[in-house]
Formats: C-alpha cells, sequence, structure tokens
C-alpha cells in the first residue's frame, strides 16, 4: 500500500518547473519562427505584402487544425509502437498520414482558387487576386511541411525529442534566410514567403524520411493487418476531436480579419503585428499548463486529493503570477516590441493603439490557453471542445448579426475582449469543478 506523499510549496515549483522549462524552450522556439516572416515584411518599403500576410491569418487556423489531426495521430501511434506493437509500420502511417493531408490541402487549395470570387463578396479583401492567387498558393507552398510534420511527430512519438527540435531549429533557420534573400535582394514581395515555406520543408524532408526510416528497420510486424484498423482508430479517437476545436477557431478569425480589413490595410497589419506579439507569451502558457498537467499525472498514484488539489492551485497561482509580470512587460516595451516586427510608422502607430486596447488579453488568452491544455490533459477534454464550439458559435453569430455596427476600431476591439472574459469565466469555472473534485472515485 503506497502512502500518499505531502510535497511543499517549494518543492511542487522547482518540479513544475524542471518540466516545464524544456516545453517552454521549445514553444518559444515556434512562437519565435512565427514572427520572423511578419519582421521582414513589416521591414519592407511597401504594405501589401504584410497586408495580405495578414489576410492568411485566419486560413492558418484551417490548416493548423488538418495538421495538427493527423501530427498528433501519428504521434500517438509512434508513441504507442515502442511497447503495443511494431515499430516496422511507424515509416507507413508517416507516410500515409502525410499522403492524406497532402491531398486535403491540396484540395482546399483547388476549391478556393474556383470559388474566388464568391470568397470576393463574402469576405471582400482589398484587391482581386488574394482567392485566386495568394491563398491557392500559401496552401500549395505548405504541401512539403505536412510531409516534415509527419516525420517530426513520429520522432516525438519514438521518443526522439532532440533529433525533432534539430529539424525544427533546421526549418526556422532555412526558412527565415530564404524569406529574407526573396524579400530583400530579389524584390519578390508576398512570393518570398511561399518560396521560403515550400522550399525550406523540402530540402530537409530527404533526412526526415531517412530518421523515420532506421526506426522501424530491421523489426517485424507480427500483425500486419491491425495496421489500419490502429490507424483509423486513433484518427477518429484522438485527431478528430483536435480537429473540431482547432476548426471553430478558423470561423471566428475568418470574420475578425475581414471586419478589421474595412478600417484600412494599416488597422489590418497592426493587428496581425499585435497579434504575433500576444501568441509569442501565449504559447509557452500551453507549455505551462502541459506541464502542471504531467506532474498531477506523474503524482496520482502517491498523492491523497487534498495533496493533489494544492498542487493544482500552487501551480495555477505561479502561472498567474508569471503572465501578470509578462503583461505587465509588455506593456512597458510595446514600442520596442512593435519595431521589431514592423518599421512603417502608420503601422507601428496603429499597432501601439491595438495593442494598448487588447492589454488585458495578453493575459486572459495566457491564462486560459494554460487552462485548457491542463483539463484536455486531465481527461476533461470533451467538456473544453464543447466550451470552445459554444463560445466560439456564439462569436461567430454576434460577428454576423452585428456586423454593420462594428464600424470602430474601439467596438471592435471591445468585442474581443467581452469574448476573452466569457472564456476566462467558462474555462475558470471548469477549473474550480475539476479541483473540488479530484482525487475522487471518478475523477482521474
Amino acid at each position: 500500500m503506497t502512502l500518499p506523499k505531502r510535497h511543499s510549496l517549494g518543492k511542487d515549483i522547482v518540479d513544475l518547473l524542471k518540466l516545464a522549462w524544456p516545453m517552454i524552450v521549445v514553444a518559444i522556439a515556434v512562437s519565435f519562427s512565427q514572427n520572423i516572416q511578419t519582421a521582414i515584411l513589416g521591414h519592407g518599403k511597401e504594405t501589401s505584402s504584410i497586408y495580405l500576410l495578414s489576410m492568411l491569418q485566419p486560413f492558418s487556423f484551417l490548416f493548423l487544425a488538418i495538421l495538427e489531426c493527423l501530427a498528433i495521430t501519428n504521434q500517438v501511434f509512434s508513441a504507442r509502437s515502442l511497447n503495443q506493437w511494431s515499430r516496422q509500420k511507424v515509416l507507413a502511417a508517416t507516410s500515409l498520414l502525410a499522403t492524406l493531408g497532402i491531398v486535403i490541402v491540396a484540395l482546399l487549395s483547388g476549391v478556393t482558387a474556383l470559388c474566388a470570387s464568391l470568397l470576393q463578396i463574402l469576405l471582400p479583401v482589398a484587391g482581386n487576386a488574394f482567392y485566386s492567387s495568394a491563398l491557392p498558393l500559401y496552401f500549395i507552398s505548405m504541401l512539403p511541411f505536412i510531409q516534415l510534420e509527419m516525420c517530426n511527430s513520429a520522432l516525438r512519438g519514438q521518443g526522439k525529442s532532440a533529433l525533432s527540435m534539430l529539424l525544427v531549429i533546421a526549418y526556422i533557420v532555412l526558412n527565415a534566410l530564404i524569406c529574407y534573400v526573396g524579400y530583400q535582394v530579389y524584390g519578390l514581395g508576398f512570393y518570398s514567403i511561399i518560396i521560403s515555406n515550400s522550399l525550406a520543408s523540402a530540402l530537409l524532408i530527404p533526412v526526415a524520411l531517412w530518421l523515420v526510416w532506421r526506426t522501424g528497420r530491421h523489426v517485424k510486424d507480427d500483425r500486419p493487418s491491425a495496421f489500419i484498423p490502429r490507424l483509423s482508430g486513433l484518427l477518429f479517437q484522438v485527431g478528430m476531436p483536435i480537429f473540431a476545436s482547432l476548426v471553430v477557431l478558423f470561423f471566428s478569425s475568418l470574420l475578425i480579419f475581414p471586419l478589421i480589413g474595412t478600417l484600412g490595410e494599416q488597422y489590418v497589419a497592426g493587428f496581425l503585428i499585435v497579434t504575433k506579439i500576444r501568441m509569442f507569451i501565449v504559447i509557452p502558457a500551453v507549455a505551462c499548463g502541459s506541464a502542471l498537467a504531467i506532474l498531477i499525472n506523474q503524482r496520482l498514484a502517491i498523492s491523497s486529493g487534498e495533496e493533489l488539489k494544492k498542487l493544482l492551485h500552487r501551480g495555477l497561482a505561479f502561472i498567474c503570477i508569471i503572465y501578470l509580470l509578462l503583461t505587465l512587460g509588455v506593456y512597458f516595451t510595446e514600442v520596442s516590441l512593435i519595431r521589431i516586427l514592423s518599421g512603417d510608422r502608420m503601422i507601428q502607430d496603429v499597432s501601439s493603439q491595438i495593442l494598448l486596447i487588447l492589454l488585458p488579453t495578453f493575459f486572459l488568452t495566457s491564462f486560459v490557453a494554460s487552462l485548457q491544455s491542463l483539463l484536455e490533459q486531465l481527461e476533461q477534454a470533451r467538456r473544453v471542445l464543447v466550451l470552445t464550439v459554444i463560445i466560439e458559435l456564439l462569436t461567430v453569430v454576434t460577428l454576423l448579426v452585428g456586423w454593420s455596427k462594428f464600424s470602430q476600431l474601439q467596438s471592435i476591439m471591445n468585442l474581443i475582449i467581452v469574448f476573452n472574459v466569457v472564456y476566462f469565466i467558462a474555462f475558470g469555472r471548469e477549473y474550480w469543478r475539476l479541483a473540488n473534485k479530484i482525487g475522487n472515485e471518478n475523477v482521474l
């Protein structure tokens, strides 16, 4: 019989930091990579390229939903192949899911181009080439990245996170170099994004495939007929809920950016810059929530319900304090942060105006992101999905019904703040529900 162990506040925080810091480093690297292209285009002499990049932002959520659905499925399949079944099929699963993703995104690109005139009427964008050219090319440029990320997910599942991280860093560096040369040296404008996305991934695919191939060589599969049922089962049980939770974010962002676009191109660019700065601190919050969830799962067998509750409160309080300080830091450094991402004075002024209005959301969004990550990994994923769908549907309905009333920047920003508060209250309630029941028979 295992007696519950007591842990001090200091011990809990130290254990949390030990788990969190590698995940935070990776999260910061990913956040940094997402800002490089914005910074390169933001320091150009023209603003049309960063405007097009801004309008791509909502559709990146749609691409991310497809990518994460397949990548997490492959990661889980790879992880289970370590002990539950043969590693021989890891490369086959990687290739099959990559092919599925490439076909889906390629079809999405074609449909977008065919429906360009209809999309322009429904969601107007300055210029006539966005839906017929820029967006389809963006989807096409991400096809090699799908293959690369499937390989990365397979390596992570095998516990080879260091190799995966090296591939990610190599991709970030190559993407930045190619984008910079294309934009600053050859003057390719927006097309430097298209070239850097596709070329950086394509150059690394042979190495990535070789690394995945090595994991399953010289290994026999005793049940080859179980491959498809296992993979399809994981796709529907693991991948599809992730796809659903991410795709609902696509619909609300799909309306927000065109709505801000009615105020002018500089407002869209400014909103993108603020969004990038906010995401730079939000993504590590997900890592913090994941680390806390891992720590709780590790102590389930050795701690009482009361000790688990203390750990939950202490960990979340620590995350709360960190993000209050980070939000304060953003307030004092907002001018420098914006100048890093844009050299245009008008866009800088608009970005500063938007950032100061949305400053509370830097804390709210980060805290909600850590809560969501925590809840999903403590067997509350279905409740998280339901809440996300409900809140995003309310956002979409509000935008559609009140479209003509949101004609001022302040009113649009107020709407964003209101729904951030709604998220904060909803997920906060779920947290207290979990905290009050943790350790009981049917909770964890």
